[in-house]
């Protein structure tokens, strides 16, 4: 009977907590949101992170907008040639010299290694503008920041709109605990069990 109270308060606290990060979250789109029309800054690499169709092309209309020196495409599929990504954009065709598809991350966090392994061959400080989705932007953001810690980089990050679907939020939501999480104690756990 005790057990059934302290799981029922918990799973009450629980989904208040995730209906509050949900009215944070359409909060945070909103910013999002002002940003993406206000952007102006200046850029020297725009990073798209592959998974959702709409941002390649948020990528290139800000490839031509804001005339960085690259686009990487990060997450393509590994079978995939260059031409073949870039087809449905051949109004785009001009630009296509400027693109580097890469297609060895599987995952956000090896999205951010990949690239930052690409960006070595740049001279610091580089501005990056990293593309995701609505959805997946609060967790890009968190990821990148601690992989390029100690790099001399200035990251901004912008969304390409996607139909929201609590389905679609509370997973991501779930996948930001789980990082955050790792993140945060791996080193605490790397010692403890070590």
């Amino acid at each position: 009977m005790k057990f059934l109270k302290i799981f029922t308060i918990f799973s009450f606290i629980f989904i208040l907590f995730i209906f509050a990060e949900l009215i944070i979250e359409y909060d945070t789109l909103n910013s999002f949101q002002q940003q993406n029309r206000n952007f102006n800054q200046k850029i020297d690499i725009i990073v798209v992170l592959t998974g959702h169709k709409g941002r390649i092309k948020q990528g290139l209309n800000f490839l031509k907008k804001l005339k960085p020196k690259y686009l990487i495409i990060s997450g393509a599929n590994p079978n995939s040639l260059k031409k073949n990504i870039l087809y449905p954009y051949k109004n785009f065709e001009n630009l296509f010299p400027k693109i580097i598809i890469e297609n060895h991350s599987k995952n956000t966090r090896e999205n951010a290694e990949e690239v930052k392994k690409i960006l070595h061959q740049f001279k610091p400080p580089i501005n990056i503008l990293i593309i995701t989705s609505t959805t997946h932007i609060k967790r890009a953001k968190f990821i990148f920041k601690k992989i390029f810690k100690n790099a001399q980089v200035n990251l901004f990050f912008l969304y390409a709109p996607e139909k929201l679907t609590l389905k679609k939020i509370l997973i991501e939501k779930i996948k930001y605990f789980m990082i955050f999480f790792i993140f945060s104690f791996k080193n605490i756990l790397y010692n403890l069990f070590l």
